[in-house]
């Protein structure tokens, strides 16, 4: 399944974002779908303030996505999921730092796993973050929990979320993506 490209905003001819951000989880598996629905939110609002950055989704990290994030140009990407956490955590941002890792493709791929796919295929890795929407719904159907619907529609969280990731972004350091390499499998 070919990952879906739905928004690219601030791009000249070719030329890449310097953001990705990929929104991932089954819309149809109710607050699975959260981390797509939040995906398009934070890139709408960087869109608003002028911002370059590229949107990808689709139901799962796919292994040929490692070539959507590994343009030198690309400073970080984004990766925005749902995942059955305790609701009282609320949204959660962590920094996603490329290490040892399993090989792994199609439904068990993971962040990290992507990012030294990026790195060993394509020789770049970008400083990357995960967003986790905490959910309890993952029946079928389409809608979100009450909580999760909450946090959606919080137009004032929203922009707290991509102000706090931007401003992270903006510090420049460097990727952790040095040495590594794929155990025997």
């Amino acid at each position: 399944m070919k990952p879906v490209v739905t928004r690219v905003a601030g791009e000249r001819s070719q030329e890449p974002a310097p953001i990705v951000v990929i929104g991932y989880g089954n819309t149809f598996r109710r607050d699975d779908g959260a981390g797509v629905a939040l995906a398009e939110k934070l890139v709408a609002h960087w869109i608003a303030q002028g911002r370059a950055v590229r949107l990808l989704t689709s139901t799962q990290l796919l292994p040929e996505m490692a070539a959507d994030i590994s343009h030198d140009a690309i400073d970080a990407v984004v990766f925005v999921d749902a995942a059955a956490n305790d609701l009282q955590s609320g949204i959660q941002i962590a920094k996603v730092e490329a290490g040892p890792t399993s090989p792994s493709s199609g439904h068990n791929l993971d962040a990290t796993t992507l990012l030294v796919y990026a790195n060993l295929l394509y020789g770049h890795c970008p400083r990357a973050w995960l967003v986790t929407v905490p959910g309890t719904d993952f029946v079928h159907g389409q809608g979100f929990s009450p909580r999760v619907t909450q946090w959606l529609t919080n137009d004032h969280d929203i922009a707290a979320i991509a102000s706090q990731l931007f401003a992270e972004i903006e510090i420049k350091e460097s990727s952790q993506c040095t040495n590594l390499e794929l155990p025997n499998a």
